[in-house]
């Protein structure tokens, strides 16, 4: 065996490893893992804290200082969360207080148009109304609520005194 081929062995065999660096250098200044919101893994056997983003170990204590801060942070949002949808309730009984005449739909009858079986064609529908009014309603949709016409003429209507 010639000393050419046995260096191309040599070589070959280690090429592999000579292709990954022995040394993993983490330069100065280099972005670092926080460990904050990467979260742990508690070990309990060696009582260890070991972060999932660069499963390095983690002091305990940090480890629950990032955890606190989570915590705080999410009842920070619910209270958010709350305060937005008690807001979104007033705005909307401030809104029904306004719109006296919107009514919520009971039910509803297709309208069709056409005389024959071969030829009818979806024409709207009939509403009734939780005041007990019916009202037409010729969109392909069937809304939850509705303005009640009957009711909104009503009103304007001037009262009429009983005679005497």
């Amino acid at each position: 065996m010639t000393e050419v081929s046995q260096v191309d062995r040599v070589m070959r065999r280690i090429e592999p490893e000579l292709e990954e660096p022995y040394f993993m250098i983490i330069e100065r200044g280099a972005a670092k893992c926080s460990h904050i919101d990467k979260g742990v893994t508690l070990d309990e056997a060696s009582r260890t804290a070991i972060c999932r983003g660069c499963k390095q170990v983690v002091d305990l204590f940090d480890a629950l200082m990032n955890y606190a801060e989570s915590e705080r942070r999410l009842v920070l949002a619910r209270e958010r969360v709350e305060k937005f949808q008690k807001e979104q309730r007033e705005k909307n009984e401030r809104n029904r207080a306004r719109m006296k005449f919107v009514r919520k739909v009971m039910s509803s009858k297709t309208k069709w148009k056409g005389e024959d079986s071969e030829n009818m064609e979806e024409d709207g529908h009939i509403l009734t109304l939780d005041c007990g009014h019916q009202m037409d309603w010729d969109r392909t949709l069937v809304p939850a609520e509705a303005t009640c016409p009957t009711c909104r003429t009503a009103a304007k209507q001037p009262q009429q005194q009983p005679q005497s």
